[in-house]
């Protein structure tokens, strides 16, 4: 039987570029795989040539806004098809073979139950890190609705860093009180994950792991090269737990549990686009919480980058360039000019990002700083939350009226030059550099030249970072980057959190300035990232080829049992 794995991303290149990196990944191990993606992205991919790329005409969409409930239902969407159900019934009423694995990006969890109705086994894939989902369920059995003010919360399981201060907590988003359900019921048994279950609305369990799969990680008894083990002074109560001497987390307390739960139900492994070296005890913890394999595949930059050992990096050599005031030479000419490690590198990606207020303190922040800088402005800016997919209404888009001198248009398809104060790009001269649209982003960061990042700290921008030894001002707007910065700030120590002391309301430019002269003068931070980015450079990590190693024996195990 021929093998074949499909991978189905969310919408938004933050899910589609490490889906897509995933595909190439297991491609070099001789695996035929089949992404199911919408048809506008795949012209500026790169592709293995064992990965075939189908085109959707689907959308689905956005993540919900802030201001909705976490723990309310998505809301529904007529455009909202099922790209694989139809995929397969095709295939069934041509006598072809469906697919041994499919892999589901957890904000396409419904297609959970469309693997279930054809057998297949499924995969849950999470695009961000392990940190974030590890902090979602701690936050739930730790009581944070509890925390009175001055108070801090110790996250018990996790590495005692990330604790939590009550300042801290008012910044995360948090679902209402909601007491979890009885720990002997079925539906416990459900959302925690029972290791000895059967998975729910299974005719029949699925397929079984291999006997000698451990569900933890590190524990696996294949060959494999894994990192050294953690210090005992970053293991912190995560490693004397995973290794009993510490207590366990205790019984479910109020607040509501994290949606990748319920999401990745019905899953028989879960993926997560990071790596031991990075978060190790938040790999250990979630494959604790869920009852099952939890692998880090990751970091999924694009493979050109890993093979990149030396000379200059080209990021049109890695994924097809798009709009852009200004080309990668020149911004490779304008970067050449300048002094070893002063540039500051801003950018909130594609999605997200400050408020056009905030951006208009930031200009006057960069002008003010005197200090060389890259500003990528996308089209978007000035949202909070991510445009929606054609044909969805932007009813719950945030509009601000613009601050004085700030033109008032300047949201999706108008030009982003009217979130710049009137003659900024005159008055910084050559020592700042504004793009308008895409940059060349890895090129920047890996250039010796960049010095800091100011980023939403969203995963991908991240790992970029922390891959190319560039310390990050973290400005998290929503979800998971408030959790990214923390594991920046408290858990690599590779940088800071713009918001380092208590406030209220918008960024202001004193906020900017003071946080902008940390990253650029952070000397334990950018010693300390740039140990890390040794890590990587030898290439891919071990611990994530190990992990890809695991995943391939498990489906040659599941064509066997065919």
């Amino acid at each position: 039987m021929e093998t074949e794995i499909v991978v189905i991303p969310f919408h938004g290149q933050g899910h589609i570029f490490p889906c897509i990196e995933l595909c190439n990944q297991l491609a070099r191990l001789n695996l035929k795989t089949t992404a199911l993606i919408p048809s506008p992205i795949s012209s500026s991919l790169r592709l293995h040539p064992l990965v075939q790329i189908m085109e959707t005409s689907t959308h689905s969409p956005p993540p919900p806004p802030p201001q909705w409930p976490e723990n309310s239902p998505s809301p529904s969407f007529p455009a909202m098809l099922d790209p694989l159900e139809s995929i397969l019934l095709e295939r069934v009423a041509a006598g072809k073979s469906l697919p041994t694995v499919v892999i589901v990006d957890t904000m396409m969890s419904r297609l959970l139950e469309t693997c279930r109705k054809f057998k297949i086994p499924a995969v849950s894939f999470f695009t961000s890190g392990a940190c974030a989902a590890a902090m979602e369920h701690a936050l739930w059995m730790n009581s944070p609705d509890k925390v009175t003010q001055g108070q801090v919360l110790t996250l018990n399981g996790l590495p005692g860093e990330m604790a939590l201060s009550s300042y801290e907590l008012k910044r995360f988003f948090f679902r209402p009180p909601h007491p979890p359900p009885n720990p002997t019921s079925i539906e416990s048994q459900r959302v925690f994950g029972n290791k000895n279950q059967a998975f729910p609305g299974w005719e029949s369990n699925p397929p079984p792991l291999p006997e000698n799969m451990s569900l933890f990680h590190k524990e696996m008894p294949f060959d494999r090269k894994l990192p050294p083990p953690l210090p005992e002074s970053m293991m912190s109560s995560a490693g004397k737990m995973f290794s009993g001497q510490g207590p366990l987390p205790p019984p479910p307390q109020p607040g509501g549990p994290p949606r990748w739960m319920e999401e990745t139900q019905g899953s028989v492994v879960l993926m997560i686009n990071t790596c031991s070296d990075l978060e190790r005890p938040f790999l250990d913890y979630m494959a604790d919480v869920a009852g099952k394999p939890v692998w880090g595949v990751g970091p999924l930059l694009p493979s050109s980058f890993w093979d990149w050992t030396h000379g200059e990096f080209h990021d049109s050599a890695v994924r097809a360039t798009r709009d852009s005031s200004v080309s990668e030479e020149e911004v490779r000419h304008w970067l050449d000019n300048m002094p070893h490690g002063s540039v500051l590198y801003v950018a909130f990606g594609t999605e997200v990002g400050p408020t056009r207020t905030e951006l208009a303190e930031l200009a006057v922040a960069l002008e003010e700083t005197h200090r060389p800088f890259i500003w990528a402005i996308q089209r978007n800016a000035g949202r909070r939350m991510p445009p929606p997919p054609p044909g969805i209404a932007a009813d719950v888009e945030e509009l601000r009226p613009p601050p004085p001198g700030i033109a008032a248009e300047g949201v999706e398809g108008v030009d982003n030059m009217s979130i710049l104060p009137e003659g900024f790009e005159q008055r910084v001269g050559s020592r700042g550099l504004v793009i308008h649209g895409w940059a060349p982003q890895l090129m920047i960061l890996n250039h010796t030249a960049t010095g800091g990042f100011l980023s939403h700290c969203g995963w991908n921008s991240m790992v970029e970072a922390v891959c190319a030894g560039v310390p990050l001002l973290a400005w998290p707007i929503r979800g998971d980057q408030h959790y990214n910065a923390k594991m920046v700030a408290s858990w690599l120590k590779i940088g800071s959190i713009i918001m380092d002391t208590e406030m209220d309301g918008e960024i202001s430019k004193d906020v900017i300035l003071a946080g902008i002269e940390r990253v650029m003068s952070a000397v334990e931070a950018r010693r300390q990232v740039e140990s890390i980015r040794k890590i990587f450079s030898g290439g891919f990590p071990a611990s994530s080829r190990s992990a890809l190693d695991d995943f391939r024996q498990l489906v040659q195990q599941l064509n066997q049992q065919e």
